[in-house]
Parts: C-alpha cells; sequence; structure tokens
C-alpha cells in the first residue's frame, strides 16, 4: 500500500532533477487537461448558447432585463398620467361648444340627391369648424 502510495503522490523533494521536471511536466498538463474537461463540462451542462449558435438568457440576465422593462413601464405610466392631466386641465380651460338642436322631423321623405347634398353641406360646415380650431 505503501508502494501504491509514493506512485500516486511520488515525494517531489527525492526525486533527481530530470525525474522532477518530468514529473511537473507531466502534472501540470494533467492539471490543464483537468481544467478543460471541467470547463467542457460546464459548457455542457450550463450552455450559453443553443444548438442554433443564439444566446440562452441566464437567470441573472433576465432579472436585470425585467428590471429594465419595469422601469420603463413605470415611466411609460407616469408620462401617461401626466398627458391626461395635461389634457384634462386643456379641456377645462375651453368653453363648451353649443349643442345644435335637432331638427324637428316634418314627415317628409328625402329624395337620395337631398340627403347627399344635406350631407355635403354638412361635411363642409365640420371641415369649416375643424380648420378654424386649428
Amino acid at each position: 500500500m505503501a508502494a501504491a502510495a509514493s506512485e500516486l503522490f511520488p515525494d517531489v523533494a527525492k526525486m533527481k532533477p530530470a525525474e522532477k521536471k518530468a514529473y511537473l511536466a507531466k502534472k501540470k498538463a494533467d492539471d490543464a487537461a483537468e481544467k478543460q474537461r471541467l470547463k467542457d463540462k460546464e459548457a455542457l451542462e450550463n450552455p450559453t448558447v443553443d444548438a442554433n449558435g443564439e444566446h440562452i438568457q441566464t437567470v441573472e440576465e433576465a432579472k436585470v432585463l425585467a428590471a429594465e422593462m419595469q422601469a420603463q413601464l413605470e415611466a411609460g405610466e407616469q408620462a401617461v398620467e401626466e398627458k391626461i392631466a395635461m389634457h384634462a386641465a386643456e379641456l377645462a380651460a375651453t368653453p363648451a361648444a353649443e349643442v345644435m338642436p335637432a331638427e324637428p322631423d316634418d314627415g317628409k321623405e328625402e329624395t337620395v340627391e337631398e340627403v347627399k347634398a344635406r350631407m355635403a353641406q354638412l361635411s363642409a360646415n365640420m371641415n369649416s369648424d375643424l380648420q378654424a380650431t386649428d
């Protein structure tokens, strides 16, 4: 058992310089291979890209993105509330438009031409009112 232990864990202090150099080089190569094996294992078990080469989002990245989106949402809600308040203030400052009384029904049936002419007149009135407000 002592022979097996000395083979697995040799006493570097008792080695000749050439043996020591070879042992340390082999140990360094073995350590590098083990480090690469662990890196490959980590990449396989916790991939950062999918089969198409697209980035897979980590939990930390998702949390940061969610916090950014929440901040944008809250800023947008605040902007909407401010715009609503400004619009309400504008509406309160403008005088109310007078309501046109509905025309009483005279019982007469209109022809298509008469309806088209009346609609054209109403449309022209609305357009002139809109231009006056701009």
